[in-house]
């Protein structure tokens, strides 16, 4: 039995809860094209309120609300495991052409301001939440409160952070060479 080091189990930990927090942008996707279905058979929901108001002369003002807080689970939950199977867009025509030793110190410093950045975002918006929560905001249409979906993108970033802090110690180690 092969004996996994530390930084392995972390990376292990990191790609399960991707993988669970991908399956919750799953259901937000299915949400959205059930939504979108159901507007385009001129049904009562909307999420393009056009068909139901220019053609049935009825609309559903929430339609907008519900798609815009579908749309940040869809993407939130989503971001980190893109990251862990490198889905975001990346350049590196010329970071190829060094040697491996390089690429890892260029990883690693991307790593690093990625961290960084998504450890403001997780701030921002864990403190976005708090001040949602305590002035007891909601949607106007639907009355659906907005701070769970402030801590839920708090808590998609603080996990984009720790698959973020994972590649950086991947990186480390690929420049050490341990």
């Amino acid at each position: 039995m092969k004996a996994y080091s530390r930084l392995d189990r972390f990376e292990k930990l990191a790609n399960s809860a991707s993988g669970v927090f991908y399956w919750v942008a799953c259901g937000g996707i299915v949400a959205l094209l059930l939504l979108t279905f159901v507007d385009l058979t001129a049904y009562k929901l909307s999420s393009v309120d056009w068909i139901g108001q220019n053609l049935f002369r009825w609309t559903w003002a929430g339609g907008y609300e519900i798609t815009g807080l579908l749309g940040l689970v869809t993407i939130s939950f989503a971001i980190a495991l893109t990251q862990v199977l490198q889905g975001h867009v990346a350049v590196d025509f010329f970071v190829k052409r060094f040697t491996k030793r390089a690429q890892a110190v260029i990883a690693g410093i991307v790593s690093l301001f990625g961290l960084v950045l998504f450890a403001l975002a997780t701030w921002q918006m864990y403190d976005y939440g708090l001040i949602l929560q305590a002035t007891g905001r909601i949607t106007p249409m639907e009355k659906i409160p907005l701070a769970p979906f402030a801590y839920a993108a708090a808590a998609c970033a603080l996990l984009m952070c720790f698959v973020l802090l994972v590649a950086l110690l991947r990186s480390v180690k690929g420049v050490v060479g341990k």
